[in-house]
């Protein structure tokens, strides 16, 4: 396996797991005194995914120019 591809499954699996990390604050599982901390914390995490979510973008959009590049030089 390429460093490339380690590095976005990595990155998917800490996406996959901020949006975990979501759905357990919203459902209260460590803030259950606190109502307003469930949704702080779970948009926290919701955000903090999508980030994920945009930087597997960005890198895959960055390997395709790369790769685009690579081919016409050879």
């Amino acid at each position: 396996m390429n460093k490339r591809k380690i590095g976005a499954t990595v990155r998917l699996i800490l996406a996959i797991g901020c949006f975990v990390m979501a759905v357990l604050s919203f459902l209260g599982v460590g803030t259950t005194d606190e109502p307003n901390g469930r949704w702080i914390f779970g948009l926290l995490w919701t955000g903090v995914g999508i980030l994920w979510i945009l930087r597997i973008m960005m890198s895959k959009e960055k390997d395709r120019s790369r790769d685009r590049a690579d081919g016409r030089e050879a």
